[in-house]
């Protein structure tokens, strides 16, 4: 509030150490409204301060800048205050939106489509594979993200499960399992007239990783060509 304050009087008696503040609160009601425009409070916190410079008159000058000024200022605190408690509240109301949102009409990242895709395909070539159906890629993949969730980017899922998300999955891994299956079938079709070391190199590179061996690989390259011949084989 600079500018506002009365200047030092000299003339005023040294025996005396109360500030001279008579003629700038001769009217505490004026005086309340230039507190209200310096401290820019709100139509209610102004109409209380006013009511507050309305009851007391009868007290010293000092005394009613000091009670005024006070006042003012705790009410612009507990106005800060509010503000910041209707930010949090409506950041509260936006995130539970977007939570609503992820629930009812949930969809997967990018990060999350590709760790599907990655599993999905070691799940196919897996040594202990015996059996190709969809439902059964579908149930063994959604059990190994959740199992490396901790390395996956499902993590924050898995800490709290909701049907209509998994849903999602299962459709996303469902799709990737039909892909996988195919491009399996593609690379026996172009590798049945190579070695099965090349083979397995090649199948290695397409649908592993570095946790699969090139032997491995081999041994599933022989079960899919002895278990599954035919294109009716694959589910």
């Amino acid at each position: 509030m600079d500018g506002d304050w009365p200047a030092h009087d000299s003339s005023h008696s040294p025996q005396n150490n109360e500030p001279d503040v008579a003629g700038f609160v001769t009217d505490p009601v004026f005086f309340a409204h230039r507190v209200a425009s310096q401290f820019q409070l709100g139509d209610k916190s102004r109409a209380d301060v006013v009511d507050i410079a309305k009851y007391i008159n009868d007290l010293p000058p000092a005394m009613i800048l000091v009670s005024i000024v006070n006042f003012g200022a705790e009410l612009k605190t507990h106005e800060t205050l509010a503000g910041i408690q209707q930010e949090i509240t409506n950041l509260a109301t936006k995130v539970n939106a977007v939570m609503d949102t992820v629930e009812t009409k949930p969809s997967l990242t990018k990060g999350q489509e590709d760790d599907i895709l990655k599993q999905t395909k070691l799940s196919v070539v897996d040594p202990m594979r015996t059996s190709y159906e969809n439902d059964g890629i579908v149930t063994d993949v959604y059990a190994a993200l959740k199992k490396n969730s901790d390395r996956n980017s499902f993590k924050s899922y898995f800490s709290r499960e909701h049907a209509t998300m998994q849903h999602v999955i299962n459709k996303e891994i469902r799709r990737e399992a039909s892909y996988a299956k195919s491009t399996l079938q593609t690379l026996l079709m172009k590798t049945s007239l190579v070695s099965t070391t090349k083979a397995a190199e090649i199948i290695f590179k397409s649908m592993g990783n570095g946790r699969i061996s090139v032997p491995e690989t081999a041994r599933v390259l022989i079960l899919v060509f002895l278990t599954f011949s035919s294109k009716s084989n694959w589910g």
